[in-house]
């Protein structure tokens, strides 16, 4: 209710920020008033960057966006805490505690962040907008597939207390005051108990008896992916919904999507799209992740591994994790889909790299009654009970296997929607008229990088298509991975394949670039040409190596011979990294 308090109170701006680098966005964040905030991404260059701001953009639709490159110093821990203290109208010197209890304001929940951990972003947002103290500590950032045995992890938590408890605000138990953790930190993400692996998330924000105090959360990722994703929790409402039910037979009756759907339908969602059992097989998969699913709400049961789930019987992989075109919250009732978050080929990595901003997991197998059904989860997040807390069971002094990866404060509400108020920041640029004088200039690096996070896809393919022709040197590894996800949504293959051809070996082989050519191309296959199918031949997956052969050996057959197919079969045999592999590849060779 205090989250929901506040969105009401500090009314949303119809306005995006693009900031150039970290110090352009804890300057723009320092803009934030009481009554008036607008979201505030990080463009650092990357591709993934500026994908993730145009599912942003997508998603908010901001009547007005700015590029923003100030001349700041670099955030530090001192000048963050002034960045907050102005987000809430704090005077000159005001602690920000003083100015809370002055605006009868309790703090929600609590963030643990560390300065040289890149996901302080997400603690500023968070702080900023949500009103949470932050915990700073010295943190030398660990491995998230790593597993911190019990007494390390204990100790870690103890300490975790102790500097709640000074904070000075009743904690300690479910509904006082701070009931939430967010730790915006990369560390491991499973705990070892005895000789149980359980999820770092459901193991911090308890007692040593086990019982909860609250509900935790973890951000992890780049500067630019940690702000992505604090600042989707905290400004976007979406009103579209996938639900698939991958499970086979009466198998989880009880988990079925039917009527989890409907209540979404009952609430006036404006799309709600549901893949009921038994038609949900992979075929049906595949076909929603042809060129992007638009959902901001996304359900899926089936089970599996870390890098693989069955649908209705058939096997999918974290390949075919779809893109999403706007950031989404995703449920995942599968067993491991949480438990290497570092490998980019696993599940959760797949989901995470390609628009989600929450994702709930299993850190292990942790049998079906870990998750609550989706009945019952959906009722609580229509009833505006934060997803941290929905998504779990309630005051349980069992810890279970199931992490929380995202913002736990992030809230469907009755909110307004933003207003259309442009803002004034001084040194900022409109980004379409940026684009428009970098494409003048022939800039076109900097023109397509624009017009891909202002979701103008059909002009990058325009562009992309001419200079192909006319100045194909201008099309740098850089560019092509920044515009290849505007030729997947529009679905001009041709052009992504003659973009991806330009890639050198090590980025045709990145798993952003591999998922995206075989979204493409797999139902193409029939039609598809000599050197589409070359490509596809130089970049199966490893994990899908029998299938993703089995699929592509009709059409090599046709267009070069069964002597390239049997070339194939020879390679993937000698490049399997497991027997079972090998000898799958051995009986299909020809």
């Amino acid at each position: 209710k205090r989250v929901l308090a506040m969105r009401l109170k500090a009314q949303r701006v119809s306005t995006l920020v693009i900031a150039s680098d970290t110090a352009s966005y804890a300057d723009a964040i320092r803009r934030w008033t009481l009554e008036r905030r607008f979201p505030v991404l990080i463009d650092d260059g990357t591709p993934g960057a500026r994908h993730n701001i145009a599912r942003f953009i997508h998603g908010y639709q901001p009547e007005q966006i700015l590029y923003y490159d100030a001349e700041a110093d670099e955030p530090t821990q001192e000048s963050i805490y002034r960045t907050i203290a102005s987000a809430w109208g704090a005077s000159d010197g005001q602690p920000v505690p003083e100015r809370w209890a002055e605006l009868e304001f309790v703090p929600p929940g609590v963030i643990v962040a560390a300065m040289d951990d890149p996901a302080w972003t997400a603690a500023l947002a968070l702080s900023a907008d949500r009103g949470q103290p932050i915990v700073w500590l010295n943190h030398r950032s660990g491995t998230l597939n790593n597993i911190l045995p019990e007494d390390n992890a204990s100790e870690w938590r103890l300490t975790l207390r102790e500097q709640v408890g000074a904070l000075g605000y009743a904690w300690s138990g479910l509904g006082d005051a701070i009931d939430s953790l967010t730790v915006c930190l990369t560390m491991p993400t499973k705990v070892k108990i005895d000789d149980r692996i359980m999820a770092m998330t459901d193991y911090l924000a308890r007692h040593d008896d086990a019982s909860s105090w609250g509900a935790c959360g973890m951000i992890f990722g780049t500067e630019s992916e940690a702000a992505f994703r604090a600042m989707s929790a905290v400004f976007l409402q979406p009103r579209s919904v996938w639900f698939f039910d991958g499970y086979e037979g009466n198998f989880g009756a009880e988990y079925a999507m039917d009527r989890a759907a409907g209540f979404f339908r009952q609430a006036g969602f404006d799309r709600v799209l549901a893949d009921p059992r038994p038609n949900a097989g992979r075929q049906i998969w595949r076909m929603r992740q042809r060129a992007g699913v638009d959902a901001g709400l996304v359900f899926v049961n089936t089970r599996g591994h870390a890098r693989w789930f069955d649908l209705a019987g058939d096997r999918a992989y974290g390949s075919d994790v779809p893109f999403l075109r706007q950031p989404a919250a995703v449920h995942f009732i599968h067993s491991f889909s949480a438990q290497v978050p570092d490998n980019p080929e696993s599940i959760s990595a797949r989901w995470l790299d390609q628009g989600a901003f929450v994702y709930y997991g299993s850190a292990d197998e942790p049998g079906l009654q870990a998750f609550l059904t989706p009945e019952q989860v959906t009722g609580r997040v229509l009833t505006g009970v934060p997803m941290g807390f929905a998504f779990r069971y309630d005051s349980s002094n069992m810890i279970w296997k199931v992490n929380y990866f995202g913002d736990p404060l992030f809230t469907l509400g009755n909110i307004p929607k933003p207003i259309d108020e442009p803002i004034t920041l001084e040194g900022a640029a409109d980004l379409s008229e940026r684009m428009r004088s970098t494409l003048r200039d022939q800039n076109f690096a900097d023109g397509i990088a624009s017009l891909v996070m202002l979701g103008e896809h059909a002009n990058v393919v325009r562009i992309c298509t001419s200079l192909l022709a006319s100045k194909p040197d201008v099309l740098t590894p850089d560019v092509i991975e920044t515009a290849l996800l505007s030729h997947f949504y529009e679905r001009d293959y041709a052009g992504l394949t003659a973009l991806y051809e330009r890639l050198p070996a090590d980025r045709r082989n990145d798993a952003r670039n591999t998922t995206m050519l075989w979204h493409a191309l797999r139902p193409e296959l029939d039609r598809a040409t000599p050197e589409q199918l070359s490509l596809l031949r130089l970049t199966i997956r490893q994990e899908s190596a029998d299938e993703d052969a089995a699929a592509l050996a009709p059409a090599l057959r046709r267009a070069f011979g069964v002597g390239a197919v049997r070339s194939m079969y020879a390679h993937l045999i000698s490049e399997a990294d497991n027997d079972q592999m090998r000898e799958k590849l051995q009986r299909a060779m020809p």
